[in-house]
């Protein structure tokens, strides 16, 4: 939420968001940066709920990523 993102509710261990631009791009540049999600279709991306750490990864790369356009 704090990068504008709006999760959609889930009971699951995955997060599953539209990440405002195309999402295999964005998919892409978060494998090259060496973190692995799932591009569903479309803007949406899915990302399964790591250890805290992970998160924190996950979380400093899609910041890095949006920030590039």
């Amino acid at each position: 939420r704090t990068l504008g993102l709006a999760p959609i509710a889930s009971e699951t261990n995955f997060v599953y968001f539209a990440v405002g631009r195309d999402g295999r791009r964005v998919f892409d540049a978060l494998l090259r940066l060496g973190v692995i999600v799932r591009h569903i279709e479309g803007r949406m991306i899915r990302v399964t709920i790591g250890q805290a750490e992970e998160n924190k990864t996950f979380l400093a790369a899609l910041g890095q990523v949006l920030q590039a356009g």
